[in-house]
C-alpha cells in the first residue's frame, strides 16, 4: 500500500493542475469572447441603423408617389405605389423579426409609427375609404397625408434612435469593462478554492477511496454473477457431495418445480418425493452414477409440480473436484421442457391426423368408385327381383325373392353410410324448419316404426335451423333406425323425440325404451364399423336379422361436430337410451343485446365490402346484419368465384368476405390470388368449414397479416367483430 502511494499522490496533482489549468483557459476564453462582443457591437449597431435608414429611404420613395397619385388620380398611380409599398412592408416584417437589442435602435417603436400606416395604404388602395375608390382624390389625398405623416414621425424616431443609441453603447462598454474585470476576478478566486479542495480531498479520502473501490469492485462482480443466476429462468443449482445438501439453488425453482430454495435447503432430498412414478428407478440410478463420477451430463425426465400438474425437465450437470481430485459437488441447470414436449406431441398428432386424413381421402376415393359399381350391381339386382316378384305365384320362391329385396336394400344403406363416413365435405347450409324435417323422416321410416309407440315433445320457442338439411336428415335417419333396432325386442317399443330450444343452443333428444348400450361400448360407439348388431350381438339384445354397418353414429357425429355441436349418450341396459344432439342458434339478424355488445369506441361502420357467399341462405343473412345498424355497411353480393372478380375489378372495396367453396372452376383461393396480384393490404375474412381449407389457412395467415378466418356456422356477432377486428388491424397497420 506504501509502495502505490506515491503514485496515487502524483495522480491527484495531476488531477488538481488539469482542473486549475481548465479554469484559467475557460477564463480566457470568456476574457476574449467578451472582448470580442465589445468590438463587434459598434459594427452591429452601425448595421441596424443601416438598414433602418434604407426603410426610411424605401418610405419616401412611397411618399413621393402618394404626392404623384394624390395629384393625378389613376389606375396605374395606384397600382405604382401599390408596388412602392410592398419593399417597405417586407422591411417592416423583417426588422420586427430580426432585430434583438431593440434597447439601442429601438425598432420596435420605429415599427410601431411605420406598420399601421402601410397597414391603412394597403387597405384603402385595395377597398377604397368609406365607399370611395381607390383613385378618387380625396381618398388618394387622404393616402397621401396618412403616409407624409408616418415618413415624418420616422424621421424624428430615427433621429431619436441614433441619438440614444450613442449614449447607451457608451453605458454598454462600460458595463461589459466591468464586467470582464469581475469575471476575471471570479476566475481567480474559483483557482484558489479549486486548489484548497482537491488538497484537503486528496489528504483526507486516499485510504478510503482505494478501499471503496476494492469493495465496489467485489460487490459488483457478485452483484452480476447473482443477477444473471436470479434473473435466468433455468433452475441454477449448486450440491454438495456425497450428503446431497444444496449449497445454492435460484429462484427459478418456484416456476420449475413449485419449492422455494428455503424448501430445497431444509429438505434436499425433496426431488425424491416429486419424481413421477414411471421415472423413480432411473433417477436412483442416476444419482448412484452421480456419486460414482458417472453421470451423463444431460438427461430428461418427468417430475410432479407443486401444484400436481406433470412436468418434463432438461437437466445438465458438471460435476466439481478439489485439489485432490475427490468429488465435493456438482453443479447443474434445469429447465422445464413442458411447453417443448406438448408441442412435439402436437406435431406427432398432427401428422398421425394428416396421415389418417389422405388415408380417408384414399378410402374416400375408393369408397366412391366401389359405391358406384356397387350400387349399379345392386340396381339390376333389386330391379330384375322385383320384376320376378310381380310374377311370382311360389310361396317359398317369393318369400326368398323378397329377402333379396331386404339385403340389396340394406347393401345401399351400407354404401351409403360408407361414402358419407369417408368423404369430406362441407356443410351446404340453409335455414329449415326442424320440426317439419323430423316429421319428414318419421314418414320415410314410417314402415320400419310400425309397432312402436312415437311420442313428440316439440318447443314452439325452437327457431329455424341453419345447416346442412342432407346432413341432419341422414342423422336422424340413422338415430332413429338405431332406436328401431334397439327396441325390437321390447314389449311395448317407445321413441321419444323432443326439440327444445336452451342457452341459445338447439337441442334434439332421442330416447328409447330399448335394449341400452353396455358401458365398456359407449367409448366405442362413435368408431368406424363398430357394431353390436348381427353377428356380435352375443347377448341377444336385438331381433334376428337386424344387422348394422358399423357406420351410422361416426356419420352423426361427423355431421353434428361439422355444425360445431356435440352430442351426448346417456344409456342403461334394459332401459333405454337417450341421444341428445345440440347444434348452435343462428339467427337471420342480430339482436339488439348483440348490437350492443359489438359496438365500440373505433368500430368500423359505413365500409364497402364484397361479399363472396354461393349459399343463398347465408348471404341473405350476412348482406342483412352487414348493411343494417350497428355496422351500415355498403355490401355487393357475388355468388361465383367469376362474378367475385369481376365486382373487384369494377369497384373499391374496404374488405373481402370470402367463401372457399364455391360452384364452377374457381374456388375462394382462385379469388385470392387473384385480388393480392393488384391489392396486397385489403382485408379478406375467409368464411369456410372446408377440411383442406383448414389445414392451409394457419400458414395463410402467417404470411399474410390481413387475412383472418372464421369456421362455418357461426354466430352472427363473431362474424361481425371478425369484419371489425380485421378493418380496426389493417386500419392500424396502415397508419
Amino acid at each position: 500500500m506504501k509502495k502505490n502511494l506515491p503514485v496515487f499522490q502524483l495522480l491527484s496533482w495531476l488531477l488538481m493542475v488539469v482542473v486549475i489549468v481548465g479554469v484559467i483557459a475557460t477564463g480566457i476564453i470568456t476574457n476574449i469572447t467578451l472582448r470580442s462582443v465589445e468590438k463587434k457591437l459598434p459594427g452591429i449597431l452601425l448595421k441596424e441603423l443601416n438598414d433602418l435608414s434604407l426603410v426610411l429611404e424605401n418610405l419616401s420613395d412611397v411618399v413621393h408617389t402618394a404626392s404623384i397619385a394624390k395629384n393625378v388620380p389613376s389606375s396605374d398611380n395606384i397600382k405604382l405605389l401599390q408596388k412602392k409599398i410592398e419593399p417597405v412592408y417586407e422591411d417592416i416584417v423583417k426588422l420586427r423579426d430580426s432585430y434583438v437589442f431593440d434597447n439601442i435602435v429601438q425598432a420596435s417603436a420605429f415599427h410601431a409609427v411605420v406598420a399601421p400606416a402601410i397597414a391603412d395604404l394597403n387597405i384603402w388602395l385595395s377597398e377604397g375609404i368609406s365607399g370611395l375608390p381607390p383613385e378618387d382624390k380625396t381618398v388618394t389625398a387622404i393616402i397621401f397625408l396618412r403616409i407624409e405623416d408616418a415618413y415624418q414621425k420616422a424621421l424624428l424616431q430615427n433621429r431619436e434612435s441614433r441619438m440614444i443609441a450613442q449614449k447607451i453603447l457608451v453605458e454598454q462598454q462600460n458595463r461589459l469593462g466591468n464586467f470582464v474585470f469581475n469575471a476575471n476576478l471570479f476566475f481567480v478566486l474559483t483557482i484558489i478554492v479549486v486548489f484548497c479542495i482537491v488538497y484537503l480531498l486528496i489528504r483526507q479520502y486516499i485510504l478510503q477511496i482505494r478501499e471503496l473501490k476494492a469493495q465496489s469492485r467485489l460487490q459488483a462482480s457478485e452483484a452480476k454473477y447473482r443477477r444473471l443466476m436470479n434473473n435466468s429462468k433455468a433452475m441454477i443449482y449448486r450440491q454438495s457431495l456425497p450428503d446431497g445438501r444444496y449449497e445454492y439453488v435460484s429462484p427459478a425453482s418456484v416456476d420449475i418445480i413449485g419449492y422455494t430454495p428455503e424448501e430445497l435447503y431444509d429438505y434436499p432430498m425433496i426431488i425424491k418425493d416429486i419424481i413421477h412414478s414411471d421415472w423413480v428407478e432411473y433417477l436412483e440410478n442416476q444419482w448412484n452414477k452421480l456419486l460414482k463420477g458417472e453421470i451423463p451430463p444431460i438427461y430428461e425426465y418427468q417430475m410432479i409440480h407443486k401444484s400436481g400438474k406433470i412436468r418434463w425437465l432438461h437437466q445438465q450437470n458438471i460435476l466439481i473436484y478439489d485439489e485432490h481430485g475427490s468429488l465435493i459437488a456438482t453443479e447443474g441447470i434445469v429447465t422445464d421442457q413442458t411447453l417443448f414436449k406438448q408441442a412435439e406431441q402436437k406435431a406427432i398428432n398432427a401428422e398421425n391426423i394428416a396421415g389418417e386424413q389422405r388415408k380417408m381421402a384414399l378410402v374416400g376415393q375408393i369408397a366412391g368408385k366401389m359405391a358406384h359399381d356397387f350400387n349399379n350391381i345392386l340396381g339390376i339386382v333389386m330391379g330384375n327381383t322385383e320384376l320376378a316378384l310381380l310374377d311370382c305365384k311360389e310361396p317359398q320362391t317369393k318369400k326368398t325373392l323378397k329377402l333379396i329385396v331386404e339385403q340389396t336394400l340394406r347393401g345401399k344403406n351400407l354404401t351409403r353410410n360408407l361414402v358419407a363416413f369417408a368423404k369430406d365435405q362441407e356443410p351446404r347450409q340453409e335455414f329449415f324448419n326442424l320440426h317439419g324435417k323430423i316429421e319428414l323422416v318419421i314418414n320415410l321410416l314410417k314402415k320400419d316404426l310400425k309397432g312402436i309407440s312415437i311420442g313428440r315433445e316439440d318447443s314452439p320457442e325452437v327457431p329455424d335451423l341453419l345447416a346442412d338439411s342432407g346432413m341432419i336428415e341422414h342423422a336422424l335417419v340413422n338415430l332413429l333406425q338405431n332406436s328401431i333396432h334397439a327396441t325390437s325386442m321390447a314389449e311395448q317399443p317407445q321413441i321419444i323425440i323432443r326439440t327444445f330450444l336452451k342457452d341459445k343452443n338447439i337441442y334434439i333428444e332421442i330416447e328409447d325404451n330399448g335394449c341400452g348400450i353396455p358401458e365398456e361400448a359407449i367409448d366405442r360407439i362413435y368408431e368406424p364399423a363398430f357394431t353390436m348388431k348381427g353377428s356380435r350381438d352375443i347377448t341377444g339384445s336385438y331381433k334376428s336379422g337386424i344387422k348394422g354397418t358399423g357406420y351410422g353414429m361416426a356419420n352423426v357425429k361427423k355431421y353434428i361436430e361439422q355444425h360445431k355441436g356435440n352430442i351426448s349418450i346417456d344409456s342403461k341396459i334394459e332401459k333405454g337410451t337417450k341421444i341428445t344432439l345440440r347444434l348452435p342458434v343462428i339467427k337471420k339478424g342480430l339482436t339488439k343485446k348483440e348490437i350492443i355488445e359489438i359496438q365500440k369506441e373505433n368500430f368500423s361502420s359505413k365500409k364497402s365490402i364484397l361479399l363472396v357467399e354461393d349459399e343463398q341462405a347465408i348471404s341473405d343473412v350476412q348482406y342483412k346484419i352487414l348493411t343494417h345498424e350497428p355496422c351500415n355497411h355498403k355490401v355487393d353480393v357475388a355468388a361465383t368465384g367469376k362474378m367475385a372478380m369481376d365486382l373487384f375489378e369494377r369497384n373499391q372495396y374496404d374488405c373481402i368476405s370470402l367463401d372457399y367453396v364455391l360452384p364452377g372452376n374457381l374456388n375462394g383461393m382462385d379469388v385470392y390470388k387473384h385480388i393480392r396480384q393488384t391489392n396486397k393490404t385489403i382485408p379478406i375474412l375467409f368464411v369456410s368449414g372446408n377440411l383442406d381449407f383448414l389445414q392451409s389457412i394457419k400458414e395463410l395467415k402467417h404470411k399474410d397479416s390481413c387475412v383472418d378466418h372464421v369456421s362455418k356456422p357461426c354466430q352472427n356477432k363473431d362474424y361481425v367483430n371478425a369484419i371489425d377486428d380485421l378493418l380496426s388491424k389493417t386500419s392500424q397497420n396502415s397508419t
